[in-house]
């Protein structure tokens, strides 16, 4: 049979440590959430704004492969976008790809909706949108893509 001194000299913790540890836990948690909420929204923009990037880029490239016009056509409310390949009579040959932000993405649109980026077949920027913003709700948290005359694509914070 044990002795109280074997049983006392065991380790480990007792449940007025454990309750305390959990109760600071909680308090760091409570304190960090709004701000996690934050990070992830911020990273759902910031996710669209390098997606929305890749694909003008591919409009771009499938434009100057094609020899012909290619456009990224933001939908009317501004929660997705379709890539077209448009032949030298304007009718639409192939629908590259199509993305839909509120699966993905939910309150995220992008601006100007009802818009489109038209590359002719060198890969100049012939029409449509300079700037398109992914937006959080409001306007104060936004990311902005900016299009060159030339295709180029710069992101701006």
């Amino acid at each position: 049979m044990p002795t109280t001194l074997s049983l006392r000299s065991r380790s480990g913790f007792t449940l007025a440590e454990v309750l305390a540890a959990l109760v600071i836990f909680g308090i760091l948690l409570a304190i960090a959430a709004p701000r996690m909420t934050g990070i992830v929204k911020s990273a759902g923009r910031s996710s669209v704004t390098n997606q929305l990037a890749a694909d003008l880029s591919l409009t771009r490239m499938r434009a100057m492969r094609a020899g012909n016009r290619a456009r990224l056509v933001i939908n009317t409310a501004g929660t997705g976008y379709t890539v077209e390949l448009r032949g030298r009579d304007g009718a639409l040959v192939e629908q590259v790809k199509t993305v839909s932000l509120t699966r993905d993405y939910p309150g995220l649109t992008l601006s100007p909706a009802n818009d489109s980026v038209v590359f002719d077949g060198r890969g100049l920027r012939r029409s449509g949108a300079t700037t398109i913003v992914a937006m959080q709700g409001s306007t104060s948290l936004r990311d902005t893509l900016t299009i060159s005359a030339l295709g180029k694509v710069n992101r701006a914070r």
